[in-house]
């Protein structure tokens, strides 16, 4: 399993420019991991040194800008709780004055439309099976796919 520098994440937020927002995917690849380590970056993230002054300080004296980091789907958090409410407005309002726009539904327009896929070969693709019209089964005389007996495999 890949460890995670905690001061290299806290160095990626840092190099996000005013104005820009990155997802907790991006932010994993930028500090060399993969875009599965979203949830761990986030994690990181959310143990940094400031953790509990994001209401009493300023945006400008934060060190590290962790509002400009989002989920994949341009939401910011789900709004469970006040706290959370509370959250999500003040750092939605630090985006805004940075010149981040939203869309009605509160997620950052420009991801709200970008239609994000996974990139690498971890894409994943329909494995279905192509369809096939059912055929009489030759031990039961009932229209099946196949059945345990009969299938023609056996």
């Amino acid at each position: 399993m890949s460890s995670i520098n905690p001061e290299d994440v806290f160095a990626a937020v840092r190099a996000i420019p005013v104005g820009a927002v990155i997802t907790y995917g991006d932010l994993a690849e930028r500090v060399g991991l993969t875009r599965n380590h979203a949830r761990a970056v986030g994690n990181v993230l959310g143990s940094r040194p400031d953790n509990d002054a994001w209401m009493t300080t300023p945006a400008e004296n934060h060190d590290i800008p962790w509002w400009r980091v989002v989920k994949a789907d341009g939401t910011l958090l789900a709004d469970q709780d006040d706290d959370s409410r509370r959250w999500v407005e003040w750092a939605k309002s630090v985006l805004v004055s940075e010149g981040v726009a939203f869309t009605a539904d509160g997620r950052v327009a420009s991801l709200a439309t970008a239609h994000r896929r996974p990139s690498g070969s971890g894409t994943r693709t329909s494995q279905a099976k192509p369809h096939r019209e059912p055929e009489p089964c030759w031990r039961h005389e009932t229209i099946q796919y196949s059945c345990r007996d009969c299938a023609p495999s056996h």
